[in-house]
């Protein structure tokens, strides 16, 4: 679509809410809107940035359709550079779909995802980064993405580019040695040391990126242990619905059985896995080891146990290998048959958080006390998750892998001055498409393909 081009869109997501706002950018959006409004004069004459209240009406019929409120912003003081229009109406879908249509029979056209922003950038109004930044914070889901989304909104990611400029300096300096020296050898072990230097930083950010995307897309938290300890019960209790089966019968669950749910504005997935123990029958020997995984893979693992069932060295051997990888906590069950003193001791001893409680006789209290300590370890490795300092998305991240290798293969072949100017040209290259200064276009492409329409 050429930028020329008047275009509109709706700016909140499609459903019933209170209000609603499209949006036109273009040098015709005033006109064009003004054909859709009763006070058309009025309208016109309003000055530049003032709120009113207009009615809009179907063009070309001229039928009332809602009563607005509507912002004119003059170019080149808008989001995208151009004469914008603000249009704030009731947030019925037919009330929505009837503005836009008239806007749209009035001159102007539907906008493609992203085209807003994409103005905006072409117009000079934000950078690549800053671009960026605005699909961020609109697809964030978590604290730790809201605040990577803000660094790059604020325009203060730019660790990347200082690291350029010291792969730049030892480009050259590297450069004028193959150049100036017949035979040359004996490389700055210093200049290898900042490669060196840089490949910690990266993999420090890759690994931090990785934790974020883990913890604020739903940490997984497994419910686990012995057969027959309440797995299934304690599960159907949290997410508020008999989900898995429950049987007296030992080695019920096979399979691992899932849930998203929110707890207090954090999402996790909740599993549900077979119950540990050596086994003769395949099909259960199968759903333990998916539990094994299932445990791996964990932020936080729910070891139920029973307090009338004497602990094992297994069981034993089980808490500690998981505790020393992943947040533990353990539910001892069954109290109304056993008080479990000896066992929560034996575990306890272990440092690890323990809850007492009955399935049978009792649910709502002891379950909200296991939640509360979930959440509170939930919380805790959100607070313990740094910011990464260069890489902010699934974009830079697949950058940064690539630049590892190339770094890597740098630091690997610095006594071949020739290979090592290589590698580092190849790092360069991915430092320049971070910024978007090589492939621009597919660069751009690459951000703009998931954005709303509207943005």
């Amino acid at each position: 679509m050429s930028q020329s081009e008047t275009i509109v869109a709706p700016a909140t997501p499609q459903g019933k809410s209170a209000l609603a706002v499209l949006r036109l950018s273009g040098k015709d959006s005033i006109a064009v809107t003004a054909e859709c409004i009763a006070e058309k004069a009025r309208f016109l004459s309003t000055p530049s940035r003032t709120i009113s209240l207009y009615t809009a009406k179907n063009y070309p019929s001229g039928k009332n359709i809602d009563q607005i409120t509507c912002i004119k912003y003059n170019a080149p003081r808008s989001f995208t550079g151009e004469d914008m229009v603000e249009i704030i109406c009731h947030g019925g879908g037919i009330i929505i779909q009837e503005i836009f249509e008239s806007l749209v029979r009035a001159g102007a056209k539907s906008a493609t995802g992203g085209e807003f922003t994409r103005r905006a950038l072409n117009n000079g109004k934000i950078d690549i980064m800053k671009a960026e930044g605005i699909g961020a914070l609109i697809e964030s889901t978590g604290k730790n993405e809201l605040l990577c989304a803000n660094k790059l909104y604020s325009g203060k990611a730019n660790a990347l580019a200082l690291w350029r400029e010291k792969v730049l300096v030892l480009l050259e300096k590297i450069e004028n040695k193959i150049e100036f020296e017949e035979s040359p050898s004996n490389m700055d072990e210093k200049g290898k040391k900042t490669v060196e230097d840089f490949l910690v930083r990266l993999k420090g950010d890759l690994e931090r990126i990785e934790k974020i995307r883990i913890v604020d897309k739903g940490l997984n938290v497994v419910i686990a242990g012995p057969v027959n300890a309440g797995k299934s019960t304690l599960f159907n209790a949290i997410i508020g619905k008999n989900r898995a089966i429950v049987h007296r019968e030992p080695g019920t669950t096979r399979d691992i059985v899932s849930e998203r749910l929110w707890l207090h504005g954090h999402e996790i997935q909740l599993f549900d896995s077979a119950g540990i123990r050596k086994t003769d029958y395949e099909i259960e020997r199968e759903g333990i080891e998916r539990s094994r995984e299932a445990m791996r893979d964990a932020g936080i693992i729910i070891w139920v146990t029973a307090a009338d069932e004497k602990i094992t060295s297994a069981e034993l051997k089980e808490l500690d290998s998981n505790r020393e990888t992943t947040d533990l906590v353990c539910v001892i069950n069954k109290i109304d048959m056993c008080d479990g003193g000896k066992k929560a001791a034996a575990i306890k001893k272990r440092g690890i958080k323990t809850v007492l409680m009955s399935m049978k006789e009792e649910r709502k209290g002891k379950t909200e006390e296991l939640l509360a300590i979930i959440i509170k370890k939930i919380e805790e490795i959100q607070k313990d998750t740094d910011l990464p300092e260069m890489l902010f998305n699934a974009r830079h991240e697949e950058i940064g892998r690539i630049l590892f290798r190339e770094l890597s293969m740098a630091r690997e072949e610095w006594e071949r001055p020739e290979v090592a100017a290589l590698y580092l040209k190849k790092g360069l290259s991915c430092m320049d498409e971070y910024y978007g200064t090589v492939n621009a276009e597919e660069v751009l492409n690459g951000i703009f393909k998931n954005f709303c329409i509207g943005k």
